[in-house]
C-alpha cells in the first residue's frame, strides 16, 4: 500500500476532530433537551404574560391569543437593539385605556391617575398628572408599524404599568412578581414552542439560511425589484399612517353562498360547512350553468329543455382554469398560470464564497449569540456586528441544489363581473408565485391557498395584484413567517380577496407545506403528514380581509382527507391512522393543545370516511370489514366509542341527511374463504364488489344499525363520488342524490353503463331511480371543459359531461334536451 501523505494524513486528522466536535454537539443537544421536559404554563396564568419576538401571538398559561386581535400582523420587534411591543395591545392587557390622536399623531395612555403622551417618532414621551407634565427620554423613537404604536418594552412595563421584565431567546416575559428565565431552559422551550414555532421574516438572507437557498435566479427575470432587508413596516412619524390605533375591526359577515336573482329552487356545491362554499367546476345562480375547465369557462343559458351558451371565457393557452365560484353577479375562476423562460435557470449551484452588500439604512439585523434584544451591542450603530452599512460581507454557499426548470408558475384567481352573463367582464386579478392548493369563499372574501413546495427555488414568492400594478412583486416581508425547522422548504401562502370591491389582496405566507384544507367560520386550518408519522397543523384566524398565522399543533398519525378535521365549540377535532397501531381521534383546544384523545382503536385498519356532526363524531374503518364507530364528543376532554356497527363493504363518504340519519357512499366487498381437505373454512381476503349506498340510523348513539343498503354494478365499478365529495349532487327537498359512476357488469361486460345514478333516499329506503345515459363527445380542444357533474333547475336535471350537456326531466328522467359545446 502506498504511504499517505502528510498533507493528506493532516486533513484526515482535521475531519476526524470537526466529525468528533459535530457528534459530541449533537449528543449535548439531545442531553440538553432530556434534562428540560416541557414546563407546567398553568402556574404562570395569572401573573404573567409571554411574547416572542418576531410573534403576533400572546401566552397566557397555556392558551395562545393574538397580541392584537384587530390586526394580526402586529408582532414584538428588534428595532435599533431594542425590543419594540405595541403600546395598546399590553397596556390594555394591563387595564390601561390607549387613545389616538391622528392630527398630532400622539398615543395617549391613561393608567393610575396618569396620561402618557407619545408623540409619533419622537425619543421622549411626556408623563401628565394633576395638569404637570414632565419630559422624558427615551432610547429609541416611537414608531408606527401596521397602523400600531411601538414603543421599548422596558418602558410601557416597567416605568408605565410598574411590571418585570426579562428576556431569553427570544423569549419576553411580562409579570407582576418578578421572574427570571435564566436556567429555566424547560420554560423557555415551552414557551418558544408554542408562540415562538412561526416569527416574522427578517430578511431575504434569513429566508435563504432557512430554506437552504440562495437568492440567486440565474437567468430568471425577477422582475427587476429588490427586497427590503427590513421585516416591518414603520413610519417614524406617523403622517402616512392615520388610522393607527384605530379599534379592532367587527367580525367579517359570512352565511351560505348567496343565491342569484334566478329560481330559488337549483342545486349548489355539497360542501362540507355549512356556509362555507368550496370551488368546483360547475356552478349554477337558477338561470345560468357556469362550466370550467381547460383554457376556458363557458356560460349556458338553461330555461328547462332548452340550452343556448351566451358566451365564452378564453384563457391563454399558459393559463388553465381548475375550478370557479358565482355569487351574486361575481364569477372567480381559479387555477395555474405558467410563464415560460427561453433558458433553463439553476437557482443553487456550488460555487466559491461570493461577497454581498449590506444594504444601507438597515435596522433589522441579525444580533450575535447571547445578546439579548433590549441589551446594548458594542460599537453601537444599527447594523450592529454584522458590519457597517455597505460593507461586503462573505457569504459562504448552501448546501448545494439543482433545480433546472424553463418556466415559472403562479396560482391565480381572476374576478369578473358577470351580472351580465353574456357580457364577462374582469374587474381584478391576483397571482402568487407556486401551485394552486385549494381554496374556500364565506360571504364576499375569497381564501386561496397556494404552495410552492420544492419549486424552483423561490426565497421570496412573487405576487401580482392588479389593484396595485400590473408587475409581479416580491411579497413584503412582513407578511412572511418564518418556522427555523420548517416542514417542507417552501411556503404554503393564505390570500385574502374581496371579490365585491376593488379592496388590494391581504397575503401571509409561511415557511411550511399544508396539503390538507379544513376551514370553519373564523379559522383555516391547513394540515400534512410527516415522515415522523405525525401531522403537523397550521392554524390560520380568518375575520374578513384580516388574517393571520394563529399557531401550529401536531397529531399521532395521518389525514385522510379535509373532513378527518372539523371545529366545534372553538376545539378541532382530528381523526388520524397509524398503519399497524390503530386509528385516533383527537381534541385540540384552541391554541392545539390536545386535550382529550381515543387512541389505538382498529388496530390493523385503516380510515375510510370521517364525519363530525355538533357533539358526536362518526368513523368509519376498513381490512376485511366495514366497522361504523360512533363518539360521544359532548365532553372534549374525554371523547368516548359509545356504539359500533361491523357489516361487509366500506363507506368512502358519509353524508348527513336528517335527524340521525347518515347516507354512506362506498364499495361492496366479499369476503374470500380458504377450505381446507377437512372442509375448515377460513377468511384470507376480500373481493371488491359494486358501488354501495347504505342508510345508517346513529340516533341510538349505543347502537347504531344500518337501515338498508343498495348495490349497483359488480367488481370494477367507480365514482368519482368515492373520493370527491363535491361530485355528489344533494337535492334535500325531492331527497335524492346524483353523481356520474362507471356501472361494470362483470359477467357480461357489454352491459357495463357510464352515466349519472338518481337515488332516492325517501321513506328510509335506498332506491335507484335511474341512469342519466353518458354520450361520448366528438368535440375536443382547449376551450373543451373535461369533468362531469349533476346539476338541477327547478324541474330539470342537467348531466354536465365533457362538453356535452343534457337536460333531462326530474320526474321522468327522459332526456328533453341538449347542448354540444365547440
Amino acid at each position: 500500500m502506498k504511504a499517505m501523505g502528510s498533507g493528506k494524513l493532516t486533513l484526515l486528522l482535521v475531519f476526524l476532530l470537526i466529525f468528533s466536535m459535530f457528534a459530541g454537539g449533537c449528543a449535548e443537544t439531545v442531553r440538553a433537551n432530556q434534562q428540560y421536559p416541557a414546563a407546567d404554563l398553568s402556574e404562570y396564568k395569572e401573573k404573567a404574560i409571554f411574547m416572542h419576538v418576531g410573534s403576533p401571538l400572546i401566552l397566557s398559561g397555556h392558551e395562545t391569543k393574538f397580541l392584537d386581535p384587530g390586526n394580526f400582523e402586529v408582532a414584538a420587534m428588534v428595532y435599533k437593539q431594542r425590543t419594540l411591543v405595541p403600546l395598546r395591545a399590553v397596556a390594555e392587557h394591563f387595564g390601561a385605556t390607549v387613545s389616538y390622536d391622528p392630527s398630532k399623531h400622539e398615543a395617549i395612555v391613561s393608567y393610575g391617575g396618569k396620561q402618557f403622551v407619545f408623540p409619533i417618532g419622537k425619543a421622549r414621551y411626556q408623563s401628565v398628572e394633576s395638569n404637570r407634565s414632565t419630559t422624558v427620554d427615551m432610547d429609541t423613537e416611537a414608531l408606527l408599524s401596521n397602523d400600531r404604536t411601538m414603543v421599548p418594552i422596558r418602558l410601557i412595563a416597567e416605568d408605565l404599568l410598574k411590571k418585570h421584565v426579562d428576556y431569553k431567546d427570544g423569549v419576553i416575559v411580562i409579570s407582576d412578581e418578578e421572574i427570571s428565565l435564566e436556567g429555566k431552559d424547560g420554560l423557555v422551550n415551552t414557551v418558544k414552542s408554542k408562540i415562538g414555532a412561526a416569527t416574522k421574516a427578517e430578511s431575504e438572507s434569513q429566508l435563504s439560511r432557512i430554506l437552504q437557498y440562495r437568492p440567486v435566479y440565474g437567468n430568471v427575470e425577477r422582475s427587476g425589484a429588490a427586497v427590503p432587508e427590513m421585516g416591518i413596516d414603520i413610519a417614524r412619524d406617523g403622517s402616512d399612517q392615520n388610522s393607527a390605533e384605530a379599534p379592532a375591526a367587527a367580525p367579517g359577515e359570512s352565511g351560505e353562498p348567496t343565491k342569484g336573482a334566478g329560481s330559488s329552487d337549483y342545486s349548489s356545491t355539497n360542501v362540507q360547512v355549512k356556509g362555507i362554499d368550496e370551488a368546483d367546476i360547475v356552478k349554477t345562480d337558477g338561470k345560468y350553468l357556469y362550466y370550467a375547465g381547460s383554457n376556458a369557462v363557458r356560460i349556458i343559458k338553461a330555461n328547462g329543455p332548452k340550452l343556448s351558451e351566451v358566451s365564452i371565457i378564453k384563457l391563454p393557452d399558459e393559463k388553465y382554469v381548475q375550478e370557479i365560484y358565482l355569487d351574486e353577479g361575481r364569477l372567480v375562476l381559479l387555477g395555474n398560470r405558467t410563464e415560460y423562460d427561453k433558458k433553463p435557470y439553476y437557482p443553487m449551484m456550488d460555487g466559491p464564497a461570493e461577497s454581498v452588500t449590506q444594504p444601507s439604512g438597515s435596522s433589522v439585523v441579525d444580533l450575535p449569540a447571547g445578546i439579548e434584544p433590549d441589551a446594548p451591542v458594542e460599537g453601537g450603530g444599527e447594523t450592529g456586528s454584522t458590519g457597517e452599512a455597505g460593507e461586503s460581507i462573505a457569504i459562504e454557499p448552501d448546501i448545494a441544489r439543482i433545480y433546472p426548470g424553463f418556466s415559472k408558475t403562479f396560482a391565480f384567481a381572476d374576478i369578473y363581473d358577470v351580472s351580465d352573463p353574456a357580457d364577462p367582464v374582469l374587474l381584478k386579478s391576483h397571482e402568487m408565485e407556486g401551485h394552486y392548493q385549494s381554496s374556500r369563499k364565506t360571504g364576499d372574501h375569497l381564501y386561496l391557498i397556494t404552495n410552492t413546495g420544492w419549486y424552483g427555488g423561490i426565497v421570496v414568492p412573487l405576487m401580482r395584484d392588479t389593484v396595485k400594478g400590473e408587475v409581479a412583486l416580491p411579497m413584503d416581508l412582513k407578511d412572511i413567517m418564518v418556522m427555523p425547522e420548517p416542514v417542507n422548504p417552501g411556503y404554503v401562502v393564505l390570500s385574502a380577496i374581496n371579490i365585491r370591491d376593488n379592496s388590494k389582496t391581504e397575503v401571509e405566507a409561511i415557511t411550511a407545506y399544508g396539503s390538507t384544507v379544513y376551514m370553519s367560520q373564523s379559522a383555516l386550518y391547513l394540515a400534512s403528514g410527516g415522515y415522523d408519522g405525525t401531522t403537523f397543523i397550521i392554524k390560520f384566524r380568518i375575520d374578513g380581509m384580516n388574517i393571520g398565522y394563529a399557531g401550529s399543533g401536531r397529531v399521532k398519525g395521518h389525514l385522510l382527507n379535509q373532513f378527518s378535521m372539523d371545529e366545534y365549540e372553538g376545539n378541532l377535532r382530528v381523526a388520524t391512522t397509524v398503519w399497524e397501531e390503530g386509528n385516533n381521534l383527537f381534541v385540540l383546544d384552541g391554541s392545539l393543545n390536545v386535550i382529550g384523545s381515543v387512541t389505538g382503536l382498529a388496530k390493523g385498519e385503516t380510515i375510510y370516511s370521517v364525519r363530525f356532526m355538533g357533539d358526536k363524531g362518526y368513523i368509519v374503518t376498513f381490512r376485511t370489514m366495514d366497522p361504523l364507530f360512533v363518539f360521544d364528543l359532548s365532553d372534549p376532554r374525554a371523547p368516548k366509542v359509545t356504539g359500533e356497527l361491523k357489516m361487509p363493504g366500506f363507506s368512502n363518504y358519509l353524508h348527513p341527511i336528517g335527524d340521525g340519519l347518515i347516507l354512506g357512499i362506498g364499495m361492496e366487498t366479499r369476503e374470500l374463504i380458504e377450505r381446507d381437505a377437512e372442509g375448515n373454512e377460513t377468511p384470507v381476503g376480500f373481493r371488491q364488489g359494486g358501488l354501495k349506498i347504505s342508510l345508517f340510523d346513529v340516533s341510538d348513539m349505543g347502537k347504531p344499525r344500518e337501515i338498508t343498503n343498495l348495490v349497483i354494478g359488480e367488481s370494477g365499478s367507480y365514482s368519482e363520488a368515492l373520493y370527491n365529495h363535491k361530485a355528489v349532487m344533494v337535492d334535500e327537498a325531492s331527497q335524492r342524490i346524483a353523481f356520474d359512476a362507471y356501472i361494470a357488469k362483470s359477467k357480461d361486460w357489454s352491459n357495463s353503463q357510464q352515466g349519472a345514478l338518481v337515488i332516492s333516499y325517501r321513506d328510509n329506503e335506498i332506491v335507484q331511480e335511474g341512469i342519466l345515459k353518458y354520450e361520448q363527445p366528438e368535440v375536443y380542444g382547449k376551450y373543451i371543459p373535461y369533468g362531469r357533474r349533476v346539476a338541477y333547475i327547478g324541474n330539470t336535471l342537467y348531466y354536465i359531461q365533457d362538453g356535452i350537456i343534457n337536460a333531462f326531466d326530474s320526474n321522468s328522467l327522459e332526456k328533453i334536451g341538449s347542448l354540444t359545446l365547440k
